[in-house]
Formats: structure tokens, C-alpha cells, sequence
């Protein structure tokens, strides 16, 4: 079973020009080519990536975020069972004849129907420190990233020389 799957994924069709060939790319008279199995090594590193920016966020963007004063903000909606249904399994905006609809079943107003609709559709939104964790990771990743890449690419004399 493996076997077939790995023959198909592989396939030379896929992956190569039609001039191309596996065999073509294989290692001689001193070349050593890169092998379709090293991409197998990104799979533990997607891994990896997503532990350290869970960590990140954790014990680096949330003290950064309550040292500058932000909080996380709950979203509390009145508990309703009818439009919280109505709410999942049609749409987060009724129209106004929904509205009325619900408001009958619920025994509220319809202002007070559209007010639930609001606060409800606001509480799955994000919140700011939700955001500055996102916003403070991806400038940590970035700043590394080009780190990383001016330490790598900084000796090599096909840089300076185009």
C-alpha cells in the first residue's frame, strides 16, 4: 500500500519537465543532487514552527501585552438556545423577517433580537490581545527569518557579484 502511494506521488510527470528523468538527477562524477526525500524533513519542522510560536505567544507577546496595558476582553452574550441555533446552523446576519420571526418565538424585541445578533457575531472577533500576539510573532518571525538569511548569504561572492 505504501508502496503504490509512494510510486504515484512520485511520479516523474508530476514533479519533472517531460525531459527529465530521476535517474537524470541522480549523483555522478563528483554532482550531488538534492533527493525528492528531503522534503520529508519540513513535515517535523512545520511541527516544531508551530510549538515555538505557541510558546511564543505564551511566554513572550502575553507579558509584552500586559506590560503595555492589554487586556484580554471577554464577550459575554446572554445565554438564548433558539438564536444561538439560529445563529449556527443559518446565518450570523437574518434578515428582517427572521428577525420578527425570532423575536415571536423568543418573546423579545426585535431591537433586542438584533442586539444578540451583534454581541454574538462581536464575541467570535478577535481581541486585541489576541492580535498583538499575532502581530508580535510575525514580526519576531520576520526579524529572524532575515537574520538568518543576511548570516547565511553574507560570505557568499555571488551577492556582491551579479
Amino acid at each position: 500500500m505504501f508502496w503504490t502511494f509512494k510510486e504515484w506521488f512520485w511520479l516523474e510527470r508530476f514533479w519533472l519537465p517531460p525531459t527529465i528523468k530521476w535517474s537524470d538527477l541522480e549523483d555522478h562524477d563528483g554532482l550531488v543532487f538534492v533527493k525528492p526525500s528531503h522534503l520529508y524533513v519540513t513535515i517535523p519542522y512545520a511541527f516544531l514552527l508551530l510549538i515555538i510560536r505557541r510558546v511564543f505567544e505564551k511566554f513572550v507577546a502575553s507579558p509584552l501585552a500586559k506590560s503595555f496595558g492589554i487586556k484580554e476582553t471577554v464577550r459575554k452574550v446572554t445565554p438564548n438556545t433558539v438564536l444561538e441555533n439560529f445563529f449556527k446552523h443559518s446565518t450570523r446576519q437574518p434578515l428582517q423577517t427572521d428577525i420578527y420571526g425570532l423575536a415571536k418565538k423568543c418573546n423579545l424585541t426585535e431591537r433586542q433580537v438584533e442586539r444578540w445578533f451583534r454581541s454574538r457575531r462581536n464575541q467570535e472577533r478577535p481581541s486585541r490581545l489576541k492580535k498583538f500576539q499575532e502581530a508580535c510573532w510575525r514580526f519576531a518571525f520576520y526579524l529572524m527569518i532575515t537574520v538568518a538569511g543576511i548570516a547565511f548569504l553574507y560570505d557568499k561572492p555571488w551577492l556582491y557579484d551579479l
